[in-house]
């Protein structure tokens, strides 16, 4: 009988040979062949989220319940001025803050995975990216629960797009590949220096009120903080997907599209950096 032997060859910096775009569709191509293990730690990760949990599953819908009651609050009280969004402020701010809490989800579930997994990395041999998509597919699947219901919400109320709800994934779509790639350049620096992750954390608290998450750009009188804004990548990303629902529009095509570009270039470069880097990376967590 005739037993096929399979030689694997390892020199130094190997990685560095292929081009970028053989690493990119290599590791698309890695999730597709370890799908069943992508699927086993999704449905695990998943579940244990509300397992330990009293009201288990209901924090799917308290949560954005519990945050359009305090930004009504702030706006009853008059200390958020938000100008016209041109629908009642409750529903702008829901949609404004949901698109900001997908975007800091998969940028902290992509940061943190390398720390979440590490036992798993350090027993046993497969490809990272795995563990990447099993943690990006846990928080879109909270998201899309949470945003369903917000959408019953939409429907009963008639302030939603039916024609914009159709193209809202695409429209989606670039919001998450820039959350991705950001995540996955801190989580190679914060393997370096654990003092970079506390520092970008700190600091992306700030990137929200430069964003129009929870105000509209027009009730902007300084002209330097406006232009800060309008410069702000993620105030095209996730104003049109707000807008997209709402108002059937796009915000800023022209520079949703170059955003929108850029968050795939981006992505591109995060993960070339990933790929070539990944056995120092492993060797620091040790």
């Amino acid at each position: 009988m005739n037993v096929e032997e399979t030689i694997k060859t390892i020199q130094p910096n190997q990685r560095f040979n292929s081009n970028v775009m053989s690493s990119f569709f290599g590791a698309l191509r890695n999730i597709v062949l370890y799908r069943d293990l992508v699927f086993q730690l999704f449905k695990r990760d998943f579940f244990a989220v509300y397992k330990k949990s009293f009201i288990g599953y209901a924090w799917i819908a308290i949560s954005p319940l519990a945050s359009i009651i305090s930004w009504i609050f702030l706006h009853s009280t008059n200390i958020i001025n938000p100008g016209d969004v041109g629908v009642p402020y409750p529903i702008y701010v829901l949609i404004g803050t949901m698109m900001w809490g997908l975007f800091m989800g998969v940028f902290s579930y992509v940061m943190n995975t390398m720390d979440i997994y590490r036992f798993m990395i350090m027993k046993a041999t497969f490809p990272h990216e795995v563990l990447f998509t099993a943690q990006i597919l846990i928080r879109l699947s909270q998201f899309a629960l949470s945003f369903l219901i917000t959408v019953i919400v939409l429907l009963f109320f008639k302030v939603i797009s039916l024609v914009g709800l159709l193209l809202f994934p695409i429209i989606l779509l670039p919001l998450v590949l820039c959350s991705i790639a950001c995540g996955l350049f801190v989580s190679i620096l914060s393997v370096i220096s654990y003092d970079f992750k506390r520092i970008v954390m700190a600091a992306i608290g700030l990137v929200m009120f430069i964003t129009p998450v929870i105000y509209s750009i027009e009730a902007i009188q300084n002209v330097w903080i406006k232009k800060m804004i309008l410069l702000n990548p993620l105030t095209y990303l996730i104003c049109s997907a707000r807008d997209i629902i709402l108002f059937n529009r796009v915000y800023g095509l022209n520079h949703f599209i170059l955003s929108s570009l850029a968050s795939l270039v981006l992505l591109v470069i995060s993960w070339r950096i990933f790929y070539v880097s990944e056995d120092k990376i492993v060797e620091r967590m040790i």
